[in-house]
């Protein structure tokens, strides 16, 4: 098959995470937007939850996923959201105003 070169998810995982922190620690944006694939995406959420079945759930095209810095740490907050629920996720924060 075609994935004798397919990257590890556990390497994935500990790439992104390296990623979003480096990021969160170097920038002076309050937020910062970043687009990556869902298997990946679901990998940090995996990582920062401690649950591993996360990786199997289905996920929606374009979906948004929320994680806070704070205090060298990520916290996550929301995974794959479709667009108007992270706008209401974003303004119940008052990350986002009307």
């Amino acid at each position: 098959g075609g994935n004798e070169h397919q990257e590890p998810l556990y390497r994935v995982r500990e790439r992104m995470m390296r990623t979003l922190l480096t990021y969160a620690r170097k920038s002076d944006k309050k937020h910062i937007v970043m687009i990556s694939h869902s298997a990946a995406i679901k990998s940090v959420f995996v990582r920062l939850y401690g649950k591993p079945e996360l990786q199997r759930k289905p996920t929606k095209n374009a979906g948004v996923s929320i994680i806070e810095y704070r205090g060298g740490r990520l916290y996550p907050h929301a995974l794959d959201l479709d667009a108007e629920e992270a706008v209401r996720f974003l303004k119940r924060r008052n990350i986002l105003k009307d």
